[in-house]
């Protein structure tokens, strides 16, 4: 190898360490948000006429959208572990056992179609989309949980 190679070689391993030096020293040293920006956002529903509903030492609220649009504020009170056995246990949503686990089939009285019009009921926790199963689903005393139907396609 010539001294030129040599140079150009030492150089150019030169200049990817150093590369990779600012590159590193650059991940990692950003300003974080402001809690406001990092915080999970509460859901804008009003819950100052929630019904009561069952029986227990833990309590959270449930959100139940119709259709129309209309919003139907729930606190539930529960000794169950989940917000699919507690939701269950009051009768606020029917359900079927699935082989990927519990399927809500209707949420306050109002059913989705997902054979015809391709509908399900999704889930939020505190107004975000949750892909979670609903008989997994520890309950959060400090969260807003809503369902409301979405379409799959």
């Amino acid at each position: 190898m010539t001294k030129n190679h040599k140079l150009l070689s030492l150089t150019l391993i030169l200049s990817l360490i150093l590369g990779i030096l600012i590159f590193a020293a650059g991940c990692g040293k950003s300003e974080p948000a402001p809690a406001e920006e990092t915080a999970a956002p509460k859901s804008d529903v009003d819950l100052s006429d929630a019904k009561d509903v069952g029986d227990g030492d833990k309590q959270f609220y449930f959100v139940a959208v119709d259709r129309d649009e209309d919003e139907t504020v729930y606190l539930v009170h529960t000794d169950e572990k989940t917000i699919g056995e507690a939701l269950d246990d009051v009768d606020l949503i029917e359900t079927e056992e699935r082989d990927y686990g519990m399927y809500v089939a209707e949420v306050d009285g109002e059913e989705a179609d997902y054979v015809s019009e391709g509908e399900y009921w999704a889930l939020f926790v505190d107004g975000e989309y949750c892909s979670e199963s609903i008989d997994s689903l520890k309950i959060d005393e400090d969260a807003v949980y809503l369902m409301r139907i979405e379409k799959a396609w």
